[in-house]
C-alpha cells in the first residue's frame, strides 16, 4: 500500500512536471498565433485602405478623361455622368434606381463606390441613388455627409473617413471605413467603403488554425505524458524504495535493478555505487570511533596533569608579579618625588639668577631716582625762589590796585560835583525862559554824561574789588605753595638718605645669590645622575613586571586552553558513543 502511494504521489509530480513544459509551449504558440494575428491585421487593414484610396484615384482619372470630352462638347455632361456610374457600378437596371455591384472592382473586400453632392444627394450608389441622406447621423451624433465633405475638401487623415454603421436588417454598428474625394467640376463627393472586417476576414481563419494546432498538440502531449510516464516511474519508484530503506539502516540488501541506458539507469548505476561506498565508509567510520575513545581516555589523563601543573605555576608567578607590582611602584613613588625635587631645584635656580639681575637692575634704578630726587629738590629750591618773587610782584599790585582805587575815587566825586553843577544849569536855563533853551541841551547832555561816567566808576570799582580778593588768594596761595616746596625738600633729602643705604644693601648681595647659583647647579647635575639611574631602574622593574605579567597571562591562557582541550575531548567522547549508536542502526 505504501508503494503504491509513492508511485502515485511521484505520478502525478512527473505529469504536473511534464503538463507545464507542454502548457508552456502551447501558450508561446498561442502567443505567437496572437501577435501574428493582430500583426496580419494591421497589415491588411493599412493595404485595405491603400486600395480603396488607389481606387478613389482611379476614379477620379476617369471623371477628369471624362470632364475633357464634355469641354470638347463631344459629350454632354450627364452622358458622362452615366458613363462613369456604368464603368463603376453597372448600367441602371429596369427600375431606374438599383444597379448593383461591379465585381470587377469590388477588390474581393465588398467594398463599392458611391457618389454624393453638396446637397447629400446619392448621385451613384448601388441601391439608393437619388436618396437623400443630409440628414444620416453615425452612432455617435455626426452627420454622414458632413464627415465626409470635410476631409475630401481638407484632407487630415490621408482622405479617409471612420464611422459606425448599421444596415436595415442588422442588430449592431460595425465599424466602416471610406477613402473620399471631391471632383468640383461635377460636386461629387466620390466614396469607396466597406467595413473594417472585410479587410482581415482570411486572418480569421489563420487564428482558427492556430488555434486548433494548439489543442492538438496539447493533446499530443498529454497522451505523450501517460507513455513517458509509464516508462520512468517504476524504475524511479524502486531507486525511491531503495533509498528509503537505506535511510531505515538496511544497507546490506540495499541494490537497483534498473537496465535501461537512458537517464534512468544511469542514475540506478550511481545509485549503487553510491551504497557501495557508503557501506565502506561506515565501516571505517566504526572503526574509528573505537580509536577516537582510546584516544579521548588518554586526552583527558593528560590534560588533567598539565591543569593541576598550571594552577601552580599560575599562583607562583602572581606572587612573584605582586612583589614586583609593589617595587615597581616604590621606584616610582621615588622617581616623581626625585622629579618634583628637580623641579623645584629648577625653580629655585631660576629664581635665583633672576634675582641676581634684578639687584643689578635695582642698583641701576635707585643711582637713577637719586638723580632724579636732586633733580627734583632742585627744582624745588628754583620754585620757592620764583614763589618768593611772585608774592612780591602781587604786593605791589595791590599796592597799584589802592592807588587806582583813590583815583576812582577821586573821579566819582567830580562825577557828583559835575552833576550838581548840570542840575543848577538845568534851573537856571528853565528861568532864563527862550534864551536858556541851548544852555539847558548842553547841561542835559553834560548831565548825560556825569551819569555815564557815575555807573562806570562803580563799575570799576567792583572790579577792582574782585581783583583784590582774586590777589588776595594768589598771596595765600603762594604762601602755602612755598611751605609745602620746603616741606617737599625736607622728604626728598630723607628720601635721598634711605636709597643710599638700600643701594649699599643691593651692592652687596650679588656675590652671595652667586655664590648660592653655583651650590644649586652642583645640585642640579647631581639630581640628572640619580633620575637617570632612578629611570633605568624603574625601566627594569617595569620590564620584569611586564614578564611576570605576560607569563601569568600565559599561564591562565594555557589553563584555559586546556579547560577548552578538556571539553573537546569530554564533546569528543560524547559524539564517539553517539557515532557508535547510529552506526549500530545500519546493517553492514
Amino acid at each position: 500500500m505504501k508503494k503504491n502511494l509513492k508511485n502515485n504521489e511521484l505520478s502525478k509530480s512527473f505529469f504536473r512536471s511534464y503538463l507545464q513544459f507542454f502548457i508552456l509551449i502551447v501558450f508561446s504558440v498561442a502567443l505567437i498565433g496572437t501577435v501574428a494575428f493582430f500583426s496580419a491585421k494591421n497589415a491588411l487593414t493599412e493595404l485595405g485602405q491603400t486600395a480603396i484610396k488607389n481606387r478613389i484615384q482611379m476614379g477620379l482619372a476617369m471623371m477628369n478623361t471624362l470632364e475633357k470630352q464634355v469641354q470638347k462638347k463631344k459629350l454632354t455632361r450627364p452622358e458622362a455622368q452615366e458613363i462613369f456610374r456604368s464603368q463603376m457600378l453597372n448600367p441602371k437596371q429596369a427600375d431606374g434606381k438599383t444597379r448593383g455591384l461591379n465585381s470587377k472592382l469590388e477588390l474581393n473586400i465588398g467594398a463599392y463606390m458611391y457618389a454624393i453632392n453638396s446637397k447629400g444627394i446619392e448621385e451613384m450608389h448601388p441601391y439608393k441613388e437619388g436618396e437623400d441622406i443630409s440628414k444620416v447621423e453615425d452612432s455617435d451624433g455626426n452627420k454622414l455627409i458632413q464627415l465626409i465633405m470635410d476631409e475630401a475638401r481638407n484632407p487630415k487623415d490621408g482622405g479617409i473617413v471612420h464611422f459606425n454603421w448599421k444596415n436595415p436588417g442588422e442588430t449592431r454598428e460595425r465599424p466602416k471605413v471610406n477613402a473620399v474625394a471631391y471632383f468640383e467640376p461635377w460636386d461629387w463627393y466620390i466614396n469607396v467603403g466597406c467595413y473594417d472586417e472585410d479587410f482581415y476576414k482570411p486572418v480569421y481563419k489563420i487564428l482558427l488554425i492556430i488555434c486548433t494546432i494548439s489543442v492538438i498538440i496539447l493533446l499530443i502531449s498529454i497522451l505523450f505524458i501517460r507513455r513517458l510516464m509509464n516508462k520512468k516511474v517504476n524504475p524511479l519508484s524502486q531507486i525511491i524504495n531503495s533509498m528509503s530503506m537505506a535511510a531505515e539502516g538496511n544497507i546490506s540488501s540495499v541494490k537497483v535493478n534498473v537496465n535501461s541506458k537512458d537517464e534512468i539507469g544511469y542514475i540506478g548505476r550511481v545509485f549503487n555505487k553510491m551504497i557501495d561506498e557508503i557501506r565502506n565508509l561506515l565501516i571505517n567510520i566504526k572503526q574509528l570511533s573505537t580509536v577516537i575513545d582510546e584516544k579521548v581516555e588518554l586526552i583527558n589523563s593528560s590534560t588533567t596533569a598539565t591543569f593541576e601543573n598550571s594552577n601552580g605555576i599560575k599562583e607562583a608567578m602572581e606572587e612573584i608579579s605582586s612583589a614586583i607590582n609593589n617595587s615597581a611602584k616604590d621606584m616610582q613613588n621615588s622617581v616623581e618625588n626625585m622629579n618634583i625635587l628637580s623641579e623645584n631645584v629648577d625653580e629655585v635656580k631660576a629664581n635665583s639668577i633672576t634675582m641676581e639681575d634684578g639687584a643689578s637692575q635695582a642698583g641701576k634704578l635707585n643711582s637713577n631716582i637719586i638723580d632724579i630726587l636732586t633733580e627734583l629738590e632742585n627744582k624745588n629750591s628754583e620754585n620757592i625762589t620764583a614763589a618768593k618773587e611772585t608774592n612780591d610782584n602781587i604786593k605791589q599790585l595791590i599796592n597799584k590796585s589802592n592807588d587806582i582805587v583813590g583815583i576812582v575815587s577821586t573821579i566819582e566825586e567830580i562825577s557828583n560835583e559835575i552833576n550838581l553843577l548840570s542840575l543848577n544849569a538845568s534851573i537856571e536855563s528853565a528861568r532864563a525862559g527862550e534864551a536858556g533853551k541851548g544852555f539847558a541841551v548842553v547841561a542835559d547832555q553834560i548831565k548825560e554824561l556825569s551819569n555815564e561816567t557815575s555807573n562806570s566808576v562803580k563799575q570799576i570799582n567792583s572790579l577792582i574789588k574782585d581783583l583784590m580778593g582774586s590777589i588776595n588768594i594768589s598771596v595765600s596761595s603762594v604762601e602755602v605753595y612755598g611751605k609745602a616746596a620746603q616741606s617737599q625738600i625736607a622728604t626728598i633729602n630723607n628720601t635721598k638718605q634711605t636709597l643710599g643705604r638700600v643701594i649699599e644693601f643691593i651692592k652687596s648681595m650679588p656675590p652671595i645669590i652667586e655664590k648660592n647659583v653655583d651650590k644649586i647647579s652642583q645640585v642640579y647635575k647631581n639630581k640628572d645622575v640619580v633620575n637617570s639611574s632612578m629611570d633605568s631602574i624603574l625601566s627594569v622593574t617595569e620590564e620584569i613586571s611586564a614578564s611576570s605579567e605576560e607569563i601569568t597571562a600565559s599561564t591562565s591562557e594555557v589553563k584555559e586552553k586546556m579547560r577548552d582541550v578538556k571539553e573537546l575531548a569530554k564533546e569528543l567522547g560524547q559524539s564517539s558513543k553517539d557515532l557508535k549508536e547510529k552506526l549500530n542502526k545500519f546493517s553492514l
